[in-house]
C-alpha cells in the first residue's frame, strides 16, 4: 500500500473561519488556533490537519507514536469521505487535566449536519503536547 499523502485543502481558510456557529450545540467552547491550553492546541492541530489541510500524516503526527488513535492510512479513508465544502467546528469540554470531551460538528451546502463525540487524552513530553488517545464517547 502506498503511503498516504496530503490532499488539496478544503475551501476557505481554517484560521479565518467562523467557529461561533457551533456554540451551544454541545458542551464546551470552540477550539481554535488561539487556544493557550496545550491540550486544546494539540486538538486544534489534529482537527485542522484532518479537516482543512486534509493531511493524514500531519494529523497522525499530532499523536504520540504509541497513541491509541487511527493510523495515517485510516485517517486518509475518513478524509477521502469528506465533502469538498464541509465546514467543521470543534467544541471541547475539559474533563480533567489532559482529558477533553470533544464534539465535532460538520455542516455545509447539501450536507446533512453531522456530530461526533470523542474523548481526547493529551500529555506533554519533551516540551510538546501530543495526543495519547482518541476514543469514542
Amino acid at each position: 500500500m502506498a503511503p498516504p499523502v496530503a490532499a488539496k485543502p478544503a475551501a476557505g481558510g481554517a484560521a479565518a473561519a467562523d467557529f461561533t456557529w457551533c456554540i451551544g450545540q454541545g458542551a464546551g467552547e470552540p477550539v481554535t488556533e488561539d487556544n493557550t491550553d496545550p491540550g486544546l492546541s494539540a486538538i486544534w492541530r489534529f482537527e485542522k490537519a484532518f479537516y482543512y489541510d486534509r493531511d493524514p500524516v500531519a494529523a497522525r503526527a499530532v499523536g504520540a507514536p504509541e497513541a491509541v488513535m487511527a493510523s495515517a492510512e485510516r485517517l486518509r479513508l475518513g478524509i477521502d469521505a469528506l465533502e469538498p465544502a464541509v465546514e467543521f467546528c470543534v467544541l471541547a469540554d475539559p474533563d480533567s487535566p489532559g482529558i477533553y470531551d470533544v464534539t465535532v460538528l460538520e455542516r455545509g451546502p447539501g450536507i446533512d449536519p453531522r456530530t461526533s463525540s470523542q474523548r481526547f487524552t493529551t500529555a506533554e513530553s519533551g516540551g510538546t503536547t501530543s495526543i495519547t488517545a482518541i476514543t469514542r464517547r
